[in-house]
């Protein structure tokens, strides 16, 4: 099978919950801005940080949607760290925009489909992508493990309809089966123990 265009969707009167459209690069953007607005404490450009730290608090609880809202913003838990966000979708689109506050990490996610579930994945490309961002800010050039292990990164075809990343991880490697939902629980964690050879370690 394929997935059918879907014929462009005028908001009309939705505009106010589902006119707005933009691109990774802009969202991404936005989040920097987020960022540099809550590290404010006095009146800035826009909006004050601390007018968008009350946007960012709970607000509004419902327990029997497990919904839980800031202004504007939706908030969760998630592996003991507080998440504020908001998704989108429209006929064809779905959307997500995720920020770990305290880390000054964002994820966005844009998907041409519907039934993709754009929060999942940006809470599993946080996981993936927070500790290497991490190590990063550690070791701007990346030089501790990419120097050593940097050679056997990539993306190998398996012959059975799936792919295999592998990448370096903290002092290993990561070889993750694509597609994968749950990325960081199903990879195999590889030693080196020799010039080109490695063990699994988990």
């Amino acid at each position: 099978g394929g997935r059918e265009p879907v014929p462009f969707f005028k908001t009309n009167g939705l505009a106010p919950a589902a006119g707005f459209a933009s691109t990774a690069e802009d969202l991404a953007a936005f989040a920097k801005w987020q960022f540099r607005a809550l590290a404010e404490r006095g009146n800035a450009a826009v909006l004050s940080g601390n007018t968008l730290r009350e946007m960012q608090r709970v607000q509004y609880v419902d327990y029997e949607a497990e919904a839980v809202r800031g202004l504007g913003f939706g908030v969760w838990r998630e592996g003991g760290k507080t998440f504020v966000g908001h998704g989108g979708s429209c006929p064809g689109h779905r959307s997500q925009l995720t920020l770990q506050v305290d880390e000054q990490v964002a994820v966005v996610v844009l998907a041409n489909a519907q039934g993709v579930d754009t929060k999942h994945i940006a809470q599993v490309v946080y996981q993936v992508m927070a500790p290497a961002l991490r190590a990063a800010r550690q070791d701007p050039q990346g030089t501790a493990t990419t120097a050593r292990l940097g050679a056997f990164a990539g993306v190998y075809d398996t012959g059975f309809a799936s792919e295999l990343a592998v990448i370096p991880w903290e002092n290993d490697l990561l070889a993750v089966e694509l597609p994968s939902h749950q990325p960081l629980r199903e990879a195999a964690r590889l030693r080196r123990t020799g010039d080109a050879s490695f063990r699994r370690v988990r």
